[in-house]
């Protein structure tokens, strides 16, 4: 470095890894696996209630376990 250059690398910048700013947060291999397997979960768990809220409450509801039914 010459003679009256700055020099603006400081080390605390220096010891950050670098950011491509044309990356995307999300949109690699491990985003998409994320986003997938939440979608996923969430169909699952729509399902479940689905059934839960259909089958099983009808037959083991509060008011059957009291015996007001």
């Amino acid at each position: 470095m010459g003679v009256g250059m700055i020099s603006f690398a400081t080390k605390a910048t220096a010891d950050m890894p670098f950011i491509d700013p044309g990356r995307k947060p999300g949109v690699g291999r491990i985003g998409q696996s994320l986003a997938l397997a939440t979608f996923a979960l969430a169909i699952a768990t729509t399902i479940a209630a689905f059934l839960f809220w259909n089958l099983l409450l009808p037959f083991y509801g509060l008011l059957y376990l009291w015996g007001a039914a």
